[in-house]
């Protein structure tokens, strides 16, 4: 479950959606508009068949967002995608050739202590019920220079070895990809590595 502030009513947020209709008595989503409790819109976008000739996927989270990205493997990066989630530190893996919506990839903590990996321009740090955002964390996105809590302080400890070697971070991707799995136990459905599994394969 998500721990929002107590000015919780600020993270609420709405949908409006615009139908039409395409024969049959069927009707076809438009476009959906995101709106604050206040009714501020936040953000909009078409459904796919109905962009304008003229629409640049730069501003669509589930497009190319083919930003240039400064950050590097093993950079600790605030992910911030308020106020739609909330702010979470991350660590890039991988920056690939920037030239795909999927090419950033990076490496975070799961609520049960896991470490997985995931798309960072779709928010794929986000998601199994804590909070999603309809606009990338690449727009807001900062390295982090402050300290670690004491349950994140392991990414210092991966950083360091990626900056040593970045090449290793196709390993780490590899090993994290192939290894994650759900607990029986744990009825939150979160995947991912026991660090300290990780932490052993590659001599941490």
């Amino acid at each position: 479950m998500t721990n929002f502030p107590p000015d919780k009513h600020n993270y609420l947020s709405y949908s409006i959606d615009k139908l039409i209709p395409v024969g049959n008595g069927k009707l076809d989503r438009y476009c959906r508009w995101i709106l604050s409790a206040s009714g501020d819109i936040w953000y909009f976008h078409y459904d796919l068949g109905y962009r304008p000739d003229d629409w640049d996927n730069l501003f669509d989270y589930l497009g190319d967002l083919n930003l240039p990205v400064p950050f590097a493997p093993g950079d600790i990066v605030l992910a911030d995608c308020r106020p739609f989630a909330r702010e979470r530190r991350v660590l890039i893996l991988e920056i690939g050739d920037n030239a795909d919506c999927c090419a950033v990839q990076c490496l975070f903590f799961r609520p049960n202590g896991k470490i997985d990996i995931g798309a960072f321009k779709h928010n794929q740090f986000l998601g199994f019920g804590e909070g999603n955002s309809h606009v990338s964390a690449l727009y807001r996105a900062a390295r982090w220079e402050g300290d670690l809590p004491e349950c994140e302080t392991a990414l210092l400890t991966i950083s360091g070895a990626l900056k040593a070697k970045p090449e290793m971070s196709s390993d780490m991707w590899q090993y994290i990809f192939i290894n994650e799995s759900y607990d029986k136990d744990d009825d939150s459905d979160y995947p991912g590595v026991p660090l300290e599994q990780f932490k052993n394969a590659f001599g941490f």
